[in-house]
């Protein structure tokens, strides 16, 4: 009499990966495949508008990040968005910590009752 491990389907490798293999199928599809060819765009001269230029796209390498960085606007945009950035998330942790420790200091009904308001918003549907 064969032993319950020999059966097929009882490995916990294959199990494993016969659940897990069409995550990871569909994430190189849908994230990876997109992300490759963007890559390709990004070392081509962008066409214009017009749709005669897209079968003839020119290889031109890292010149059009060369271009971006050395543009005044791009830097003062990407300036004011880490400022923002940096701004916001400092000042999101720090009244967290205020309110966490304001709500840690009550008793155990008010605690409930402003953890439960707190969290309604989260359960709502968009």
């Amino acid at each position: 009499m064969p032993d319950s491990g020999s059966r097929r389907g009882n490995d916990p490798l294959s199990s494993l990966l016969l659940l897990i293999g069409p995550f990871f199928a569909c994430w190189s599809f849908f994230w990876l495949m997109p992300l490759l060819g963007g890559w390709e765009l990004a070392m081509e001269r962008s066409p214009q508008v017009e749709i005669s230029q897209l079968q003839s796209s020119e290889r031109v390498g890292f010149e059009n990040f060369k271009r971006v960085f050395e543009d005044p606007k791009f830097i003062k945009s990407l300036e004011n968005t880490l400022v923002f950035v940096g701004t916001s998330v400092a000042v999101t942790l720090v009244l967290g910590f205020i309110l966490a420790s304001i709500i840690r200091c009550l008793n155990s009904l008010l605690r409930s009752i402003f953890l439960f308001l707190l969290l309604v918003p989260s359960l709502a549907l968009p």
